[in-house]
């Protein structure tokens, strides 16, 4: 399945107004050091453009949304430019919200070695392009 542009951005909008709460309640729990290390306004963007992120490889649960958004925050904002977890992300024997869940099976400990490596800050301020799957 194609996500035509339209549909993005109508998936994005859905997905900022009803997602973003939650993603940034969860990461707030789980990472309880960003709202010190973090300035609010900051961190309410780079949240966005996580979900922006997610939504570009077809997440839409928020369960997976916060998962993207979280690695991005653990182990770096373009963590899916690694080009062994970027295969997983795009991989089209699973649903695009079961992806994110599968990574741990589907990638090596050397695949986010070289994301924690390749952290890229300016990520935070661009969108990724997936790599096109068949699904």
């Amino acid at each position: 399945m194609r996500i035509r542009d339209n549909q993005r951005r109508q998936l994005l909008q859905t997905a900022e107004t009803n997602i973003f709460p939650a993603v940034k309640e969860h990461l707030l729990q789980v990472q309880p050091g960003l709202a010190e290390s973090v300035p609010p306004e900051e961190l309410d963007r780079r949240i966005r453009n996580g979900i922006a992120r997610a939504v570009d490889y077809g997440i839409t649960l928020v369960a997976g949304v916060a998962s993207f958004v979280g690695l991005m925050f653990e182990i770096a904002p373009n963590f899916d430019e690694q080009p062994g977890i970027a295969l997983a992300l795009a991989d089209p024997f699973f649903d695009a919200n079961q992806r994110i869940m599968h990574l741990p099976l589907h990638t090596t400990d050397e695949d986010w070695q070289h994301a924690v490596l390749s952290y890229d800050a300016a990520a935070w301020d661009r969108r990724t392009k997936p790599p096109v799957s068949g699904d």
